[in-house]
Protein backbone atom coordinates (compact mmCIF):
# COMPACT_ATOMS: atom_id res chain seq x y z
CA UNK A 1 0.00 0.00 0.00
CA UNK A 2 2.67 2.30 0.52
CA UNK A 3 4.66 1.55 -2.49
CA UNK A 4 1.23 2.28 -4.25
CA UNK A 5 1.10 5.51 -2.50
CA UNK A 6 4.22 6.89 -3.24
CA UNK A 7 4.17 5.65 -6.81
CA UNK A 8 1.04 8.00 -7.39
CA UNK A 9 3.35 10.95 -5.20
CA UNK A 10 5.70 10.29 -7.62
CA UNK A 11 3.46 10.68 -10.75
CA UNK A 12 1.25 12.81 -9.89
CA UNK A 13 1.15 15.41 -12.41
CA UNK A 14 1.14 12.59 -14.97
CA UNK A 15 -2.04 11.10 -13.48
CA UNK A 16 -3.19 14.80 -13.32
CA UNK A 17 -2.82 14.99 -17.21
CA UNK A 18 -4.09 11.83 -17.78
CA UNK A 19 -7.91 12.53 -16.09
CA UNK A 20 -8.37 16.27 -17.88
CA UNK A 21 -7.42 14.44 -21.37
CA UNK A 22 -9.91 11.35 -20.11
CA UNK A 23 -12.59 13.90 -18.75
CA UNK A 24 -12.14 15.52 -22.12
CA UNK A 25 -12.66 12.95 -24.54
CA UNK A 26 -15.65 11.58 -22.34
CA UNK A 27 -17.10 15.17 -22.24
CA UNK A 28 -16.74 14.91 -26.14
CA UNK A 29 -17.92 11.64 -26.82
CA UNK A 30 -21.08 12.18 -24.89
CA UNK A 31 -22.03 15.54 -26.31
CA UNK A 32 -21.43 13.27 -30.01
CA UNK A 33 -23.69 10.41 -28.82
CA UNK A 34 -25.91 12.99 -27.91
CA UNK A 35 -25.98 14.73 -31.30
CA UNK A 36 -25.63 11.90 -33.24
CA UNK A 37 -29.02 9.98 -31.57
CA UNK A 38 -31.28 12.79 -30.23
CA UNK A 39 -33.57 14.34 -33.66
CA UNK A 40 -33.91 18.29 -33.35
CA UNK A 41 -31.52 18.56 -30.41
CA UNK A 42 -30.68 22.21 -29.93
CA UNK A 43 -27.12 21.33 -31.24
CA UNK A 44 -28.41 20.14 -35.01
CA UNK A 45 -31.09 23.11 -35.34
CA UNK A 46 -28.29 25.98 -34.33
CA UNK A 47 -25.72 24.07 -36.89
CA UNK A 48 -28.43 23.44 -39.72
CA UNK A 49 -30.45 27.08 -39.47
CA UNK A 50 -26.58 28.63 -39.49
CA UNK A 51 -25.77 26.68 -43.18
CA UNK A 52 -28.71 28.04 -44.32
CA UNK A 53 -27.68 31.30 -43.51
CA UNK A 54 -24.51 31.09 -45.29
CA UNK A 55 -24.63 28.00 -47.89
CA UNK A 56 -28.04 28.99 -49.52
CA UNK A 57 -27.13 27.97 -52.69
CA UNK A 58 -26.87 24.67 -51.28
CA UNK A 59 -30.49 24.69 -50.67
CA UNK A 60 -33.97 24.99 -52.42
CA UNK A 61 -36.84 26.51 -50.23
CA UNK A 62 -35.10 24.99 -47.21
CA UNK A 63 -34.75 21.52 -48.94
CA UNK A 64 -31.12 20.09 -49.14
CA UNK A 65 -29.60 19.95 -52.95
CA UNK A 66 -28.46 16.14 -54.07
CA UNK A 67 -25.43 18.17 -55.01
CA UNK A 68 -24.59 19.63 -51.60
CA UNK A 69 -21.30 18.89 -49.70
CA UNK A 70 -21.56 16.75 -46.53
CA UNK A 71 -20.95 19.72 -44.39
CA UNK A 72 -24.33 21.41 -45.48
CA UNK A 73 -25.91 19.35 -42.52
CA UNK A 74 -24.73 18.56 -39.22
CA UNK A 75 -25.55 14.51 -39.39
CA UNK A 76 -23.76 14.72 -43.30
CA UNK A 77 -20.89 16.20 -41.32
CA UNK A 78 -20.83 14.06 -38.42
CA UNK A 79 -20.91 11.15 -41.07
CA UNK A 80 -18.29 12.07 -43.16
CA UNK A 81 -15.65 13.20 -40.72
CA UNK A 82 -16.47 12.78 -37.49
CA UNK A 83 -17.29 9.10 -37.31
CA UNK A 84 -14.36 8.63 -39.63
CA UNK A 85 -12.11 10.51 -36.54
CA UNK A 86 -13.22 8.24 -34.15
CA UNK A 87 -12.72 5.13 -36.02
CA UNK A 88 -9.06 5.95 -37.09
CA UNK A 89 -8.31 7.01 -33.69
CA UNK A 90 -9.62 3.71 -32.33
CA UNK A 91 -8.05 1.77 -35.07
CA UNK A 92 -4.69 3.54 -34.32
CA UNK A 93 -5.09 3.20 -30.17
CA UNK A 94 -6.08 -0.54 -30.72
CA UNK A 95 -2.69 -1.23 -32.92
CA UNK A 96 -0.32 0.63 -30.74
CA UNK A 97 -1.62 -1.34 -27.60
CA UNK A 98 -1.31 -4.96 -29.78
CA UNK A 99 2.13 -3.83 -30.39
CA UNK A 100 2.45 -2.40 -26.88
CA UNK A 101 1.21 -6.06 -25.71
CA UNK A 102 3.44 -8.02 -28.01
CA UNK A 103 6.59 -6.22 -27.25
CA UNK A 104 5.53 -6.93 -23.42
CA UNK A 105 5.42 -10.39 -24.05
CA UNK A 106 9.08 -10.09 -26.00
CA UNK A 107 10.88 -8.17 -22.81
CA UNK A 108 12.53 -10.90 -21.58
CA UNK A 109 13.64 -12.10 -25.13
CA UNK A 110 15.10 -8.71 -26.50
CA UNK A 111 17.50 -6.26 -24.53
CA UNK A 112 15.92 -3.00 -23.00
CA UNK A 113 17.54 -0.81 -25.76
CA UNK A 114 16.37 -3.01 -28.43
CA UNK A 115 12.82 -3.06 -26.98
CA UNK A 116 12.79 1.08 -26.47
CA UNK A 117 13.83 1.50 -30.11
CA UNK A 118 11.06 -0.81 -31.24
CA UNK A 119 8.49 1.10 -29.11
CA UNK A 120 9.73 4.50 -30.42
CA UNK A 121 9.71 3.20 -34.18
CA UNK A 122 6.03 1.95 -33.97
CA UNK A 123 4.70 5.19 -32.56
CA UNK A 124 6.90 6.92 -35.55
CA UNK A 125 5.43 5.15 -38.13
CA UNK A 126 1.57 4.64 -36.88
CA UNK A 127 0.56 7.93 -35.64
CA UNK A 128 1.48 9.95 -39.07
CA UNK A 129 -0.09 7.44 -41.21
CA UNK A 130 -3.19 7.35 -39.37
CA UNK A 131 -2.85 11.06 -39.57
CA UNK A 132 -2.19 11.70 -43.11
CA UNK A 133 -4.99 9.21 -43.99
CA UNK A 134 -7.17 10.92 -42.06
CA UNK A 135 -6.63 14.71 -43.20
CA UNK A 136 -6.90 13.41 -46.73
CA UNK A 137 -10.74 12.94 -46.10
CA UNK A 138 -10.63 16.57 -46.41
CA UNK A 139 -10.30 16.75 -50.20
CA UNK A 140 -12.61 19.21 -51.19
CA UNK A 141 -11.22 21.83 -49.35
CA UNK A 142 -7.57 20.55 -50.51
CA UNK A 143 -5.92 24.53 -51.79
CA UNK A 144 -7.68 25.71 -48.48
CA UNK A 145 -5.93 23.15 -46.15
CA UNK A 146 -2.66 23.98 -48.93
CA UNK A 147 -2.54 27.60 -48.35
CA UNK A 148 -3.53 27.57 -44.60
CA UNK A 149 -0.65 24.54 -44.01
CA UNK A 150 1.87 26.79 -46.28
CA UNK A 151 1.14 29.58 -43.49
CA UNK A 152 1.16 27.94 -40.60
CA UNK A 153 3.90 25.86 -41.68
CA UNK A 154 6.36 28.82 -42.10
CA UNK A 155 4.94 29.86 -38.53
CA UNK A 156 5.74 27.20 -37.39
CA UNK A 157 8.81 25.69 -38.98
CA UNK A 158 9.99 29.30 -37.46
CA UNK A 159 8.70 28.90 -33.98
CA UNK A 160 9.60 25.22 -33.32
CA UNK A 161 12.66 24.83 -35.22
CA UNK A 162 14.18 24.23 -31.75
CA UNK A 163 11.64 21.55 -31.51
CA UNK A 164 12.44 19.74 -34.95
CA UNK A 165 15.84 19.39 -33.77
CA UNK A 166 15.13 17.81 -30.04
CA UNK A 167 13.12 15.66 -32.67
CA UNK A 168 15.94 14.72 -34.76
CA UNK A 169 18.37 14.69 -32.18
CA UNK A 170 15.85 12.22 -30.18
CA UNK A 171 15.65 9.67 -33.37
CA UNK A 172 19.62 9.70 -34.15
CA UNK A 173 19.70 8.98 -30.03
CA UNK A 174 17.39 6.12 -29.91
CA UNK A 175 19.08 4.57 -33.18
CA UNK A 176 23.02 5.17 -32.62
CA UNK A 177 22.84 3.26 -29.48
CA UNK A 178 25.93 5.09 -27.55
CA UNK A 179 23.06 5.39 -24.80
CA UNK A 180 20.89 1.96 -23.84
CA UNK A 181 18.24 1.17 -21.49
CA UNK A 182 19.23 -0.17 -18.15
CA UNK A 183 23.20 2.02 -18.48
CA UNK A 184 24.66 3.93 -15.93
CA UNK A 185 25.81 6.84 -17.09
CA UNK A 186 27.32 10.32 -15.75
CA UNK A 187 26.47 13.85 -16.99
CA UNK A 188 29.22 15.67 -14.87
CA UNK A 189 28.25 19.64 -16.12
CA UNK A 190 24.72 19.10 -15.23
CA UNK A 191 26.11 16.91 -12.34
CA UNK A 192 23.41 13.96 -13.01
CA UNK A 193 24.33 10.35 -12.67
CA UNK A 194 22.19 7.11 -12.97
CA UNK A 195 20.10 4.51 -15.08
CA UNK A 196 18.93 5.26 -18.34
CA UNK A 197 15.27 4.18 -17.72
CA UNK A 198 13.38 5.51 -20.92
CA UNK A 199 14.87 6.79 -24.51
CA UNK A 200 11.99 8.78 -26.35
CA UNK A 201 12.54 11.00 -29.61
CA UNK A 202 12.44 13.90 -27.27
CA UNK A 203 13.75 13.21 -23.63
CA UNK A 204 16.09 10.96 -21.57
CA UNK A 205 14.35 9.39 -18.29
CA UNK A 206 17.65 9.00 -15.51
CA UNK A 207 16.75 6.82 -12.48
CA UNK A 208 19.71 8.49 -9.60
CA UNK A 209 21.10 7.37 -6.58
CA UNK A 210 18.68 9.62 -4.60
CA UNK A 211 15.48 7.83 -6.17
CA UNK A 212 14.49 11.16 -7.85
CA UNK A 213 13.79 10.36 -11.75
CA UNK A 214 15.85 13.46 -14.05
CA UNK A 215 14.39 13.67 -17.61
CA UNK A 216 16.91 15.65 -19.60
CA UNK A 217 16.13 16.84 -22.85
CA UNK A 218 17.77 14.99 -25.77
CA UNK A 219 19.20 18.10 -26.76
CA UNK A 220 21.13 19.02 -23.53
CA UNK A 221 22.01 15.31 -23.31
CA UNK A 222 24.16 15.91 -26.49
CA UNK A 223 25.26 19.28 -26.08
CA UNK A 224 27.10 17.78 -22.66
CA UNK A 225 29.61 15.12 -22.38
CA UNK A 226 27.92 11.65 -21.10
CA UNK A 227 29.85 8.95 -19.17
CA UNK A 228 28.65 5.30 -19.86
CA UNK A 229 30.50 3.09 -17.48
CA UNK A 230 28.88 0.12 -19.41
CA UNK A 231 30.99 -2.39 -20.86
CA UNK A 232 29.92 -5.50 -22.88
CA UNK A 233 31.53 -8.37 -23.40
CA UNK A 234 29.57 -9.96 -26.88
CA UNK A 235 29.62 -13.73 -26.98
CA UNK A 236 30.71 -15.70 -30.42
CA UNK A 237 27.95 -16.43 -32.30
CA UNK A 238 28.34 -20.10 -33.88
CA UNK A 239 25.62 -19.23 -36.87
CA UNK A 240 27.65 -16.98 -39.12
CA UNK A 241 24.36 -16.81 -41.28
CA UNK A 242 21.99 -15.27 -38.92
CA UNK A 243 18.93 -13.68 -40.00
CA UNK A 244 18.96 -9.78 -40.40
CA UNK A 245 15.70 -9.57 -38.68
CA UNK A 246 16.92 -11.87 -36.01
CA UNK A 247 20.09 -9.24 -35.44
CA UNK A 248 17.85 -6.36 -35.38
CA UNK A 249 15.58 -8.11 -32.71
CA UNK A 250 18.06 -9.54 -30.61
CA UNK A 251 21.09 -7.52 -31.04
CA UNK A 252 24.61 -8.57 -31.06
CA UNK A 253 24.73 -11.79 -28.31
CA UNK A 254 26.18 -10.06 -24.82
CA UNK A 255 27.84 -12.88 -22.85
CA UNK A 256 28.53 -10.04 -19.94
CA UNK A 257 27.98 -6.47 -19.14
CA UNK A 258 30.12 -4.99 -16.17
CA UNK A 259 29.79 -1.80 -14.76
CA UNK A 260 32.83 0.26 -13.80
CA UNK A 261 31.96 3.22 -11.28
CA UNK A 262 34.38 5.33 -10.75
CA UNK A 263 34.92 6.54 -7.20
CA UNK A 264 36.40 9.71 -6.34
CA UNK A 265 37.68 10.17 -3.12
CA UNK A 266 39.87 13.10 -1.89
CA UNK A 267 42.23 14.05 0.90
CA UNK A 268 44.22 16.82 1.85
CA UNK A 269 47.64 16.79 0.80
CA UNK A 270 49.34 16.89 4.26
CA UNK A 271 47.48 13.78 4.97
CA UNK A 272 49.32 10.51 5.55
CA UNK A 273 49.34 8.11 2.01
CA UNK A 274 49.80 5.10 4.32
CA UNK A 275 46.38 5.88 6.16
CA UNK A 276 44.57 6.45 2.75
CA UNK A 277 45.69 3.12 1.39
CA UNK A 278 45.02 1.58 4.65
CA UNK A 279 41.22 2.73 4.17
CA UNK A 280 40.85 1.71 0.51
CA UNK A 281 41.83 -1.47 1.11
CA UNK A 282 39.80 -2.52 4.44
CA UNK A 283 36.62 -0.82 2.78
CA UNK A 284 37.22 -2.70 -0.70
CA UNK A 285 37.85 -5.88 1.74
CA UNK A 286 34.02 -5.08 3.07
CA UNK A 287 32.52 -4.68 0.33
CA UNK A 288 34.41 -7.68 -1.80
CA UNK A 289 31.08 -9.62 -1.55
CA UNK A 290 29.24 -7.24 -2.94
CA UNK A 291 31.76 -6.70 -6.20
CA UNK A 292 32.54 -8.37 -9.20
CA UNK A 293 36.05 -8.05 -9.21
CA UNK A 294 38.33 -6.56 -6.33
CA UNK A 295 38.61 -2.86 -6.21
CA UNK A 296 41.29 -1.19 -7.57
CA UNK A 297 42.46 2.15 -7.31
CA UNK A 298 44.69 4.57 -8.13
CA UNK A 299 45.90 8.49 -7.49
CA UNK A 300 44.44 10.59 -11.18
CA UNK A 301 45.19 14.34 -9.65
CA UNK A 302 47.46 15.65 -7.15
CA UNK A 303 48.16 19.55 -6.44
CA UNK A 304 49.33 21.25 -3.43
CA UNK A 305 46.14 21.60 -1.46
CA UNK A 306 44.26 18.12 -2.25
CA UNK A 307 45.15 14.28 -3.18
CA UNK A 308 42.49 12.80 -5.52
CA UNK A 309 41.88 9.11 -5.68
CA UNK A 310 39.97 7.14 -8.06
CA UNK A 311 38.58 3.55 -6.57
CA UNK A 312 36.92 1.04 -9.54
CA UNK A 313 33.63 -0.77 -8.23
CA UNK A 314 33.05 -3.33 -10.70
CA UNK A 315 29.46 -5.16 -10.87
CA UNK A 316 27.56 -7.00 -13.12
CA UNK A 317 23.77 -5.25 -12.10
CA UNK A 318 24.11 -1.25 -12.46
CA UNK A 319 20.94 -1.32 -10.00
CA UNK A 320 23.34 -1.86 -7.18
CA UNK A 321 25.24 1.32 -7.63
CA UNK A 322 22.24 3.33 -6.69
CA UNK A 323 23.35 1.89 -3.12
CA UNK A 324 27.21 0.64 -3.36
CA UNK A 325 28.84 3.72 -4.53
CA UNK A 326 27.86 6.40 -1.21
CA UNK A 327 27.80 3.77 0.99
CA UNK A 328 31.33 2.28 0.03
CA UNK A 329 32.13 5.92 0.01
CA UNK A 330 30.15 6.61 3.54
CA UNK A 331 32.35 3.57 5.00
CA UNK A 332 35.75 4.63 3.28
CA UNK A 333 35.50 7.98 5.14
CA UNK A 334 34.45 6.47 8.57
CA UNK A 335 37.64 3.42 8.11
CA UNK A 336 40.21 6.57 7.26
CA UNK A 337 38.63 8.58 10.43
CA UNK A 338 39.60 5.42 12.77
CA UNK A 339 42.90 4.71 11.00
CA UNK A 340 44.41 7.88 10.93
Amino acid sequence: MMKFKDHLQRNKRKYIAYSIFAALLITVFSIYLTVKITDNNPIEDAYDTRMQQNLDWYFINGTLKADAPALATLDGFLAEYVDDFFIYFACAFVLLWIANRVLHAMKKRISPDIHNTLHVLIRSIVLPIFIIAYISKFEPFTGSIIGVAATLGAAFGIAAAKSVGDLLAGLAMVFSKHHNVGDYIFIPELKIEGIVKKISVTYMTILQPNETKAVIPISKVKEHEVINIAIAEYAEDDDQHRDISDLFLYGERIAETDHVYPLKWAVHSDDSHDACVRAIEKTAKEYGPELDEPAEWRIYERDRLNRRYEIKLQVLEPEKLLTLAPDFLKSLESNYEKIK
